[in-house]
C-alpha cells in the first residue's frame, strides 16, 4: 500500500477529533499522492502559499478509506 503510516497523533488536535489515529495510512493529500513523511509536509506548505485554510486528506484504517479535512496551522 502506498502511503505514510501514522506513528503519532496528539490526543487534543484536530487530527484526534477527526478519528486519525496511529496506524491509519495518510494516501493523498490534496491531488497529491504522498510516499513518505516530506509529501505530506509539501502538500501542506503548497496549500498555505495557495492562501488555502485546509487540506483534504485520504486516510486508510481500519474502517476503510475516508476523506478527512485538517485546517492548516498558520505561522
Amino acid at each position: 500500500m502506498t502511503g505514510v503510516v501514522v506513528t503519532s497523533v496528539d490526543p487534543n488536535s484536530e487530527a484526534a477529533r477527526k478519528g486519525l489515529k496511529n496506524g491509519d495510512v495518510i494516501k493523498r493529500v490534496g491531488s497529491r499522492t504522498v510516499r513518505q513523511p516530506a509529501d505530506v509536509s509539501r502538500s501542506i506548505e503548497d496549500a498555505k502559499q495557495a492562501g488555502r485554510e485546509s487540506v483534504l486528506a485520504l486516510v486508510a484504517g481500519d474502517e476503510g478509506e475516508r476523506f478527512i479535512a485538517l485546517r492548516i496551522a498558520q505561522g
